[in-house]
């Protein structure tokens, strides 16, 4: 009812052309997902089919992958250790096998080690190496050496202004630079 007032409001407007006369548009319908052919690949087979075989594809970690995963997220510490040691052990030279030995071997609250791993690390030039310093220094509190721990802590903090951790233990520190 609404249309048919609708198309005779049009025709009079139009100057009382009949209803008849306008055109319909036809709008083709948009396919849907389950409408779409698969395309193929080069071997033949569907695209799901292909993710399917090569879906599965496993990828062997390196021992300092396993050390520094073992560091971040503090589980199976001795297999994270036994990692560590043989990423030091394959590139002696790698500050980065030190450092995350060090994390480790921290968290096992093996802090002399944890140290000389630090040190060693900071020795090699670590890509973490303000991190190195900080946790050094984490490491000479623990063994109650705050002044030797204060210095690590403003290296670490002079090394990266912008970590907020390394400026506030400067500042709880602060006497021991006076």
């Amino acid at each position: 009812m609404r249309s048919a007032i609708l198309a005779g409001c049009v025709s009079a407007a139009i100057g009382a052309a009949p209803a008849a006369a306008f055109q319909t548009l036809d709008v083709p319908e948009q396919p849907t997902f389950s409408d779409k052919i698969p395309k193929k690949t080069k071997s033949g087979r569907s695209a799901e089919q292909e993710f399917e075989i090569s879906g599965s594809i496993a990828i062997e970690k390196s021992s300092l992958a396993i050390c520094s995963e073992g560091a971040a997220y503090s589980e199976d510490l001795d297999r994270a250790l036994g990692a560590c040691g043989a990423a030091v052990e394959a590139a002696p030279d790698d500050g980065d096998a030190y450092y995350y030995r060090g994390v480790v071997l921290s968290h096992l609250g093996r802090y002399e080690d944890a140290e000389a791993d630090f040190t060693a690390a900071i020795d090699h030039q670590a890509s973490r190496l303000a991190e190195s310093y900080y946790q050094r220094g984490v490491c000479k509190e623990e063994q109650r050496r705050l002044r030797e721990a204060s210095l690590d802590f403003k290296s670490a903090a002079e090394l990266k202004p912008e970590w907020s951790a390394a400026r506030r233990k400067v500042e709880e520190y602060h006497w021991a630079y006076e």
